[in-house]
């Protein structure tokens, strides 16, 4: 059996050990302490390991050493990806992405026939209908109130004899989204307001908004107090 690894996150999702307990012989609990990580780290520490490097990434430069590194040649499988988006064109990817065979790139026909037009990688079916990404989608609710005619650029208008369970759900999520949207905005306007005070108070230090952890931390905020409160923001 492996052994099973806990992460206890107590204060900082990034940080180094500060114990593992074994709870048993394949159960591992491993606590933490805050640590700052400087800014080389912060860009990569997704990619490290909490064994090798103390710090809870994914483990990939670990799969590559320890795993890929040695791997031999199979079973060529096929992995269809649901997802919203996949760059075909990544370092890892770019070599392993499906190709269709039966498709001619580029030639702007149908060439198999099956529905798509020059469907050489797949099709992206949330995107537009050349197959294109869509930066925006409507929710299913939204779509199931506009097709009814309910949600036009005026607004909701629902009647009150409505029975339909399914347009009274639709409209309740609309409704419940359109509250936390508006919340958002507003808390987006107040960090916006509230950055621009910032970079105003720390504009000697940094004249072109480029903060860096080390500058940061370099920032005596007990002789200048003033300092105290946006150096706590950037750092937290």
């Amino acid at each position: 059996m492996k052994r099973l690894y806990f992460k206890l996150f107590l204060i900082s999702m990034l940080g180094n050990p500060q114990e593992m307990t074994n709870i048993s012989k394949n159960i591992v609990v491993i606590g933490y302490q805050e640590k700052r990580l400087p800014d080389t780290l912060m860009k990569v520490w997704q990619h490290k390991d909490i064994i090798v490097d103390t710090i809870p990434g994914v483990s990939s430069e670990k799969a590559y050493k320890h795993i890929l590194s040695n791997r031999k040649d199979g079973d060529t499988i096929i992995v269809a990806v649901i997802d919203s988006g996949v760059d075909i064109d990544h370092e890892d990817l770019k070599n392993q992405i499906w190709i269709n065979s039966k498709e001619i790139p580029n030639n702007g026909k149908d060439d198999d026939q099956n529905g798509y037009i020059d469907d050489i990688h797949g099709w992206n079916f949330l995107g537009n209908k050349g197959g294109e990404n869509n930066h925006y989608a409507r929710w299913e609710y939204v779509r199931i109130l506009k097709n009814k005619g309910i949600l036009n650029k005026s607004g909701l208008k629902i009647s009150s004899q409505e029975k339909d369970s399914i347009i009274l759900q639709a409209a309740k999520f609309y409704k419940e989204a359109k509250n936390v949207l508006k919340e958002d905005k507003s808390y987006v306007s107040e960090q916006k307001l509230e950055y621009k005070n910032i970079n105003e108070k720390l504009k000697d230090y940094f004249p072109n908004q480029e903060y860096s952890m080390e500058k940061l931390m370099t920032i005596d905020t007990i002789k200048h107090p003033h300092l105290k409160v946006p150096v706590k923001k950037l750092l937290s």
